[in-house]
């Protein structure tokens, strides 16, 4: 499914088939296939030096739900009244938010679990500080084919140029 990816090291820390299901459980919403298959595949790691997903490893002390509630901040910036919802968000979409991984940079993506095509939910990227939220489409592929290519801009914003797709994996810690 993601043939375009570079892999530089050796990909570790994969979830089993119990750590999905217990992670699932925790964020009150089931991991989509297509997430699954990126978790299964890559393992823990970052994709050009600049995203990190987070990755459902129960022994892992920054494993998916851990850092879901880590992602609180954009909770807090929606009701101090500090988010910007342009161009696709809302203040009920951001608070329904499951976060699933970061930015170097500061943004978040997240799924839409009320927002499900297919059995995969809506992704958004949340702009950093939550000035942003846009909708980026169904499922982990979606969401790698538009940051390998020019779309890129409308996920990370004018600046950005495609990624080159190098996925670095992260040695046991």
């Amino acid at each position: 499914m993601f043939k375009q990816i570079i892999v530089r090291g050796e990909p570790s820390q994969i979830p089993s088939d119990e750590d999905i299901q217990l992670e699932s459980l925790d964020i009150g919403m089931p991991l989509s296939r297509t997430y699954i298959c990126w978790c299964t595949t890559f393992g823990r790691g970052h994709l050009d030096d600049l995203l990190e997903f987070w990755v459902p490893v129960r022994s892992l002390p920054d494993r998916l739900s851990a850092m879901c509630d880590g992602a609180e901040v954009v909770v807090d910036d929606v009701r101090a009244g500090f988010a910007e919802y342009s161009p696709d968000g809302s203040e009920k979409i951001a608070l329904r938010l499951v976060y699933f991984g970061h930015s170097f940079d500061g943004g978040f993506l997240a799924w839409d679990p009320h927002d499900v095509v297919d059995d995969e939910p809506a992704i958004y990227s949340v702009g950093r500080a939550s000035l942003s939220f846009t909708k980026v489409g169904y499922g982990m592929d979606r969401l790698i084919a538009s940051l390998l290519s020019a779309d890129v801009k409308r996920v990370l914003g004018l600046g950005y140029q495609p990624l080159t797709g190098t996925f670095c994996a992260r040695p046991p810690s």
